[in-house]
């Protein structure tokens, strides 16, 4: 907030005593708060109206378009390096087909389950790995 300079009593003075008081008797108030109405009217029915939720994506489309193109680069790129790697896949579980360029489009296109890629990705989230590794320390 700007902060207002402070007054001149002399120049107050001297602009008073040059043009006179404000003619606060001669102003027609009705008339200055209907102006002032009139030009605010439109303004604040904008502010009134609920914004739906697409001008909230419409204003962030400038930035998420590019972020999301990047986020796909990164998977297509560390994807494949993932899942070809030497660590194996559990059996015939669902995220074993994910190997196959077919797998790989269904989970694209949502045809396997989310938990199915994510093992597929990440490994095994049902805590076997926790337990194994604390049977292997627990023997040596």
């Amino acid at each position: 907030m700007r902060k207002e300079p402070s007054r001149d009593p002399q120049l107050a003075e001297a602009l008073n005593r040059l043009e006179g008081g404000p003619p606060i008797d001669a102003v027609d108030w009705d008339r200055l708060q209907g102006a002032i109405s009139a030009q605010a009217t439109l303004p604040l029915i904008r502010l009134r109206r609920a914004i739906p939720w697409w001008d909230y994506t419409a204003r962030w489309a400038g930035a998420a378009v590019p972020l999301a193109a990047a986020a796909i680069l990164v998977i297509v790129a560390t994807l494949p390096s993932v899942l070809n790697s030497d660590a194996p896949m559990q059996g015939n579980s669902p995220g074993a087909s994910l190997l196959e360029r077919e797998g790989l489009a269904q989970a694209v296109a949502g045809d396997i389950p989310e938990r199915d890629v994510f093992e597929a990705v990440v490994g095994p989230t049902d805590g076997e790995w926790l337990r194994d590794g604390a049977m292997e320390g627990g023997e040596q």
